[in-house]
Order: structure tokens, then C-alpha cells, then sequence
């Protein structure tokens, strides 16, 4: 028999409400948490300036470095020797054109790579060991990542340099979820996915570029306000419900404690939150999960018990199609015509727009029907795009053009909030960043792909990239309709078995006590 959550016992959003809900501890959490955001920002979209096409050459015809003023046919035509002068770009110092013009999408596709694999272990240690001193470590391995980026001597150590900064920058999409999340009420988590400076960042590098064209002093100097996260985090305390969950009841009074005189909670409700109170959460869950505190949960569990599997495959699938859409585009914004700056402070504009956009529909409609809206309305400018690529080439206006691709990309920025919300609500405590993790798998994956996308449009065919993001886009979303909706919802613990596989002791597939929410942690 299963034990059910005592309603006598306090829920732990119950607690938060007694520390005064969503108040200034929340508040300085969401922003130190947050505005990492912005040179995280930077390392993601470094490729797009980084690896840049050469915009001035010049043709040399003979051994005495004589330049041919007569030459006016393309660069691949040159009957010399091609002179790169250009120091803003790795394609410009290592000569990465012709014949080797696809080394640089590769690198792009590298950094993906080093994000689907740093998904999957930055997310297993912060549900095993913590989420604070991963949070740190991932921003450490993007400033580690994007200093050596700045330093590499040829391109081989740069794509290993870019693997590092893309494992990072996966690491803290999921920690920048998970981590905030646990300290915030119902009503208030949405936040978490709506505010971020993402696209406030991608504009600030747009600026920064702007200024600093030789293309190593701008790595560098973009990796450097990393040095706010080891200044303030560590101040932030560990997620009081992964100590409960881990049973350190002591250190999660403490830290309750902390949001309570931070907040001034309600004097009267003081007496309440006690060590008891979280104590008997804390046993709570261990009795409904079935699980001591050190339990362990890999990987391969999340395809043992069959509902977990089926909402895991679904969440993969979400980010999948959300990835090669919204990276295919940020990468494929170098290939616009226009002013290469102005076209990646526009896509920033997109991004910071599409964010806070999320607010107005994703608690009223829930995040299922916001994910399918968003990656639908970006699905639609794509698609007008593709069209007016086919009819027109060349002919259509930059402008136009640069306004037709953010447009789109308004609406798949607006559905990573409504994604984020749904992956991090999605799962129980002890393996929420692990969900997160696995379900970034596939985001990985799809990065890999886009920037090849992008390449091979740009090679072939113009419209290619537009029409196979619109595709993908519309049918990744409409997934999200197959999942049981998030908002509002208490954050929920795993039922007896969960931990062990979803299975029976004797090996059958027990259905009926795989999966259960409750008002715990």
C-alpha cells in the first residue's frame, strides 16, 4: 500500500507562502540568477561574428605579391594567391574559404555537440550533488571556453575551446531554470522564463562587436563579466527543496529561515516554520517516493516506467524542434544582406521582446497552448519568407527581409518560455535538472544540425533553411498537446518505484503507482 502525503503536513509552497511568497529574497534571486544571462549570451552567439564571411580580399597573381586591380570575378576564381587582410574573423586569419569554407559551420555544429553532452552531465551532478556549485562550475567552464577561444592558435584547438563554451552554455540554460525555480511559488515561476536578459545580451554583443572588431580581443573581453557570478552567487543559498529532498532538514531550516527574514514574512506564521515542519515534509516525501535520501536515478531509468518515458520522449521531441528552429535562424542571420550588426541587435530585439511576450499568455492559457501559439507564429513569417524567396531572390529588399526572419524569430523566442516552464514543471524534485538534462539531449542535437542547415541554404538553395524550420517548428509544438499541462500546478515528487525503475519487485510494470503529484517538493 502506498502511502499517501499526510494533509495535515505543510506543502513546501505552503511554506514559501508563510516567508512571504514572492518577495525581495525571490527578487534577488531572479536577478542574480539571471543576469548571467547576458554573457552567456555572448559565448552562445560568438560564432555568428567569429565566423563570419571575408568581406575584403584581394586576388595576388604573381610570386612578387603584385595585386591583380583588373580581377573582378569571385573570390574561389582567383588565378593567384588570395590575400586576407581581414582580422575580424577566424575565416580571415585561417584562411577558411573555398575549399574550406565549411570548417566554420563546423566549429558551430562542435560547440552544439559540447552542449548536448554538457545537458547531460551538468544536470546529473546538480540532481546528485547540488545546484549551486554547478550553476558556478557551467559558468566557469563558458568563461574557460571563451577565454581559450580567444587564445587558440589554429582551428583545431579553437573547436575544442567551443565544445567546452557550448557544454557550459547548455549547462546553465538548465541550471538558470531549475535552480531559481525551487525558491518560487506557483503563481511566479513563469517569471523564471520570461524576464532573462537573453536578448539583451545578443544586443550588448552586437555593440560590443561594433567596437571591437579584431575577433580574439572580442572573446576575450566578452568572457570577462563572468567574474560577477563568482563575486555574487555563492551569497545565494543551496534550493532548499533539494535539501529536503536529500533529507539535510538543518540546512534547509536555515535556509527558509533566510527567505523568511528577507521577505519580513508574516511575524505570526514564524513560529511554523520549524525544523518539525520541514522535517515532516522531508519524510513525507521519502515515504511517497520510496526512497532514502540517497537514492541514485540514471539515465536509463527515465525509459523503464512507461509514463516517464512517454512524457520524456515528448519533452525531446519539444526541444528538438525548438533548437534547429531557433539556433538555424540565429546562425543563418549572418548570411542576411544588411548590415551584419544591425541584423544582430535586431535578432536580440526579437529575443527580448519574445521573452516578456510569454507573461501576457502563458498562466492564462497554460504553457502548452503558449508553446503551440509562439512556434506557430514564427512557423508563419517563415513560411511568407520562403515564399517571397522563391518568387522574388534577390530582388526583395534587405530590410524586408532581415524583418520577416526576427519576425519569426519573435515567436520561437517567445516559446522557449512557455518550453522552459513546461520541462522544469514537468518532472519531481530529485530528477527535475536530470529531466531537464535528457530533454535537452535532443536541443543538442537539433544545434548540431542547424548550423548545417544554414550552410547548406546558403550553398543550394536560399529558401531550404526557412521552409524546414517552419515545418519542424509547427510539429515539434504540436507535441507539447500530447503532455499534461504545468501551469499552476505544485511542483510534484516520484511515487514508490519511481527510483527504481518504475518496476514491482518482482519485475512487473506496476501502472498504477509510477506516477503522482503531490504538494511536496
Amino acid at each position: 500500500m502506498k502511502p499517501e502525503l499526510n494533509k495535515k503536513t505543510k506543502g513546501f509552497e505552503e511554506v514559501l507562502e508563510d516567508c512571504g511568497g514572492f518577495g525581495k529574497f525571490q527578487f534577488i534571486v531572479l536577478v542574480a540568477l539571471l543576469l548571467p544571462e547576458i554573457p552567456a549570451a555572448f559565448v552562445a552567439f560568438a560564432p555568428v561574428f567569429v565566423g563570419r564571411s571575408i568581406a575584403n580580399w584581394s586576388c595576388v597573381v604573381d610570386g612578387n605579391g603584385t595585386v591583380d586591380e583588373v580581377f573582378t570575378g569571385a573570390m574561389c576564381d582567383c588565378p593567384g594567391t588570395l590575400l586576407l587582410s581581414d582580422e575580424s574573423s577566424i575565416v580571415a586569419e585561417w584562411g577558411l574559404v573555398c575549399q574550406h569554407s565549411w570548417v566554420s559551420d563546423f566549429i558551430t555544429s562542435v560547440q552544439m555537440l559540447g552542449m548536448l553532452i554538457g545537458s547531460l552531465f551538468s544536470s546529473q551532478i546538480s540532481d546528485w550533488y547540488g545546484r549551486k556549485w554547478v550553476y558556478i562550475g557551467v559558468c566557469g567552464l563558458m568563461a574557460f571556453g571563451q577565454g581559450l577561444s580567444s587564445l587558440a592558435p589554429n582551428p583545431v584547438v579553437y573547436a575544442v575551446a567551443r565544445f567546452f563554451a557550448g557544454a557550459g552554455i547548455s549547462g546553465f540554460m538548465g541550471m538558470s531554470t531549475i535552480y531559481p525555480l525551487e525558491f518560487m511559488t506557483p503563481n511566479y515561476r513563469l517569471l523564471i522564463g520570461s524576464v532573462g536578459p537573453w536578448g539583451e545580451g545578443i544586443m550588448l554583443f552586437a555593440l560590443l562587436a561594433y567596437y571591437v572588431a579584431p575577433w580574439r580581443s572580442l572573446l576575450f573581453y566578452s568572457a570577462l563579466p563572468f567574474i560577477f557570478v563568482i563575486v555574487v552567487v555563492p551569497f545565494i543559498p543551496e534550493s532548499p527543496r533539494y535539501l529536503l529532498r536529500q533529507g539535510r532538514v538543518e540546512e534547509a531550516v536555515q535556509v527558509v529561515r533566510k527567505i523568511q527574514s528577507v521577505n519580513h514574512g508574516r511575524n505570526h506564521h514564524h513560529d511554523l516554520i520549524t525544523f518539525q515542519t520541514l522535517d515532516a515534509i522531508s519524510r513525507e516525501e521519502a515515504a511517497l517516493s520510496g526512497s532514502g535520501s540517497n537514492g541514485r536515478f540514471s539515465y536509463v531509468d527515465f525509459f523503464r516506467d512507461a509514463q516517464l518515458r512517454r512524457k520524456t520522449l515528448l519533452l525531446m521531441g519539444i526541444w528538438f524542434s525548438w533548437s534547429i528552429v531557433y539556433f538555424g535562424i540565429s546562425y543563418n542571420i549572418k548570411n542576411l544582406r544588411g548590415d551584419a550588426y544591425l541584423n544582430v541587435a535586431l535578432m536580440g530585439l526579437s529575443d527580448a521582446l519574445g521573452y516578456p511576450a510569454a507573461l501576457l499568455i502563458n498562466n492564462k492559457l497554460g504553457r502548452r497552448k503558449s508553446l503551440v501559439i509562439f512556434m506557430s507564429l514564427g512557423a508563419c513569417f517563415l513560411v511568407l519568407l520562403a515564399g517571397l524567396e522563391l518568387s522574388f531572390g534577390t530582388l526583395m529588399d534587405p530590410g524586408f527581409v532581415a524583418f520577416l526572419t526576427l519576425s519569426g524569430k519573435f515567436g520561437v523566442a517567445g516559446a522557449r518560455s512557455a518550453a522552459r516552464m513546461l520541462t522544469g514543471e514537468s518532472f519531481p524534485t530529485s530528477i527535475r535538472t536530470m529531466g531537464y538534462g535528457i530533454s535537452g539531449v535532443t536541443a543538442g542535437v537539433g544545434g548540431i544540425f542547424s548550423p548545417q542547415i544554414a550552410y547548406f541554404g546558403a550553398l543550394w538553395w536560399g529558401p531550404l533553411p526557412f521552409v524546414t524550420f517552419a515545418v519542424i517548428s509547427v510539429g515539434g509544438s504540436l507535441l507539447s498537446l500530447l503532455l499534461p499541462e504545468t501551469a499552476g500546478k505544485l511542483l510534484s515528487v516520484e511515487s514508490s518505484g519511481l527510483i527504481a525503475g518504475g518496476t514491482k519487485k518482482g519485475g512487473g510494470h506496476d501502472k498504477k503507482k509510477n506516477y503522482k503529484s503531490t504538494s511536496c517538493c
